[in-house]
């Protein structure tokens, strides 16, 4: 009997694992952004081992400048690849596993749910469909988009949990999707919270998901709230606010477009947005189930409703929406939405199989979509670095300058020549020491000395000479954005470090608070279970 439960999980993992044969090959295959994230890996986890938590500040990033780039993308991924690197895993191999089953688990997930809305049958097929999707391809082997890879795993669980009334394991996923991925967490959310008010059979159930939210928004806290508020210390929306503008596809690719590796949706080889002809087919087959049945399947019209706003948002037709929504340009890429419609469309292809229940359908939809798949299972070529190039990795781990400071002129190109230098006055600098958000050194001066250091100011960052607090300057024109500072004449010993600002105390105590909380929910859960046994 449990060897049938669990036939359709395992013959899902099967599958899929067969489509990871480029992973297992040796090397890290060339995509859009795996060398990068690898290399962001290997900051978090020299942050880890310099005691930064949460991780906020690249100090070694950026030429050695550094970057705020940990406050601004979604930390999950860095955090799990740094615990496998305990373990003397390579970052290039971490990489590899987590977005390897990444990939695995989403269809895993996917059938979960299902199976509580379909028969296990419509179920297995939805899941073969979201798991086997042109999207999740794309992101795994083009974009090489490991946040969103890890995103798309979460994103049926909390539908389960809702489903479930499972208010705390809900939030706990609700909040690892926020943290997985910035893009697909916001693109999500409305979907998530109409769906817990739609689908509540009352008040109290609808004030139950909501709750399951909320502790999902508590819990990441930490991140999203600076992550939100310091967007104005970069210059993001200048490098990428306008970048829409040319990267809307044709309802044509949409629907099918040749599959290409290159990053541009509008230039022969470029990438495919396509959500593909199987999921299309079935979308509109699953409409005209829907049409034809007497009686209304909410569940489809809904879904049905957030497939037409994710595809009218993937076009040009949607600009003034693009223009005139905030929130909107941050996505980057309208084709982005093709997550959503990929989803959706499987969730209504299992809704309308469940209808028709025509098992000959299912097997030749499953073949289909399996030899659709063998096309996108490729990539152009593979790059073998020892961990060490990525621990001195120079750049900044991100392609457009999003986390660029609004007070710079730009990301360096080369090493400064000196960590910390003296730019005015006689005196010296002696026993210097660095870490990750750590600069210490002592001076010997004649004359009061100006101090540059070599390092992007950002919130949180403190100078003190001897222990006293001293003012930061940032703002020279001779050395735009970087920290200078005075030291007196005489000798002394100076700190340069990084931390928490008061906003992000509050943000970081929000999800301090909800974690205790939860523990506490647990343990008391427990505790009231075993006396009730005993009872």
């Amino acid at each position: 009997m449990a060897r049938v439960r669990y036939f359709p999980i395992i013959l899902l993992l099967a599958i899929h694992t067969v489509f990871l044969f480029p992973l297992f090959q040796p090397g890290l295959y060339q995509s859009h952004d795996g060398e990068a994230q690898v290399a962001r890996f290997a900051a978090y986890y020299k942050a880890f081992a310099d005691k930064e938590f949460p991780p906020r500040w690249a100090g070694d990033l950026n030429f050695g400048y550094g970057s705020p780039v940990f406050n601004f993308y979604y930390p999950l991924p860095g955090y799990v690849a740094s615990f496998l690197h305990i373990f003397n895993i390579s970052f290039q191999d971490t990489y590899k596993i987590l977005i390897g089953l990444a990939f695995i688990a989403a269809p895993i997930g996917s059938y979960l749910w299902l199976q509580h809305r379909v028969n296990k049958e419509s179920a297995f097929i939805g899941a073969l469909l979201y798991g086997l999707a042109p999207y999740h391809f794309l992101d795994l082997y083009v974009r090489g988009d490991i946040g969103e890879s890890v995103a798309l795993v979460f994103l049926p669980l909390v539908l389960l949990a809702i489903d479930k009334r499972h208010i705390v394991a809900g939030g706990i996923a609700y909040g690892l999707l926020i943290l997985s991925h910035n893009g697909i967490s916001l693109m999500f959310t409305p979907v998530f919270l109409g769906y817990a008010l739609v689908f509540a059979k009352n008040n109290i159930q609808q004030l139950k998901n909501l709750t399951l939210l909320a502790i999902g928004l508590s819990l990441s806290a930490f991140f999203w709230i600076p992550a939100l508020v310091e967007l104005r210390y970069t210059l993001g929306d200048v490098f990428i606010g306008q970048m829409y503008k040319n990267h809307f596809p044709t309802l044509l690719q949409l629907i099918y477009s040749p599959w290409g590796l290159g990053p541009d949706v509008g230039k022969a080889g470029g990438l495919s947005p396509q959500i593909g002809p199987l999921l299309i087919s079935l979308t509109l087959g699953g409409l005209t189930v829907f049409l034809l049945h007497k009686k209304k399947n909410h569940h489809m019209l809904f879904w049905l409703s957030v497939f037409a706003v994710g595809v009218f948002l993937s076009l040009p037709v949607s600009t003034l929406f693009w223009s005139h929504v905030p929130l909107l340009p941050k996505f980057q890429f309208p084709w982005r939405f093709s997550a959503l419609t990929t989803f959706a469309a499987t969730v209504i292809a299992s809704q309308g199989l469940a209808m028709i229940k025509n098992r000959m359908a299912f097997i030749v939809i499953a073949i289909i979509a399996i030899g659709l798949a063998t096309q996108m299972a490729k990539v152009s070529s593979y790059v073998n670095h020892p961990d060490a190039y990525y621990l001195n990795y120079p750049g900044t781990t991100n392609y457009h300058s999003e986390t660029t400071t609004v007070w710079s002129a730009g990301d360096p190109g080369t090493y400064p020549k000196h960590p910390v230098e003296i730019i005015s006055g006689q005196g010296t600098v002696e026993d210097y020491t660095r870490s990750t958000m750590r600069h210490t050194f002592t001076t010997k001066a004649l004359s009061p000395i100006r101090i540059l250091d070599n390092t992007f100011y950002y919130p949180g960052w403190r100078v003190q000479i001897d222990g006293n607090t001293a003012p930061i300057q940032f703002q020279d024109p001779n050395h735009r954005g970087l920290i200078t500072f005075t030291v007196p004449e005489g000798n002394h010993a100076v700190s340069v470090r990084f931390g928490e600002t008061p906003l992000r105390k509050v943000a970081d105590a929000m999800s301090i608070l909800t974690m205790v909380l939860l523990g506490f929910f647990w343990f008391f859960r427990n505790k009231l279970g075993k006396l009730r046994l005993n009872v």
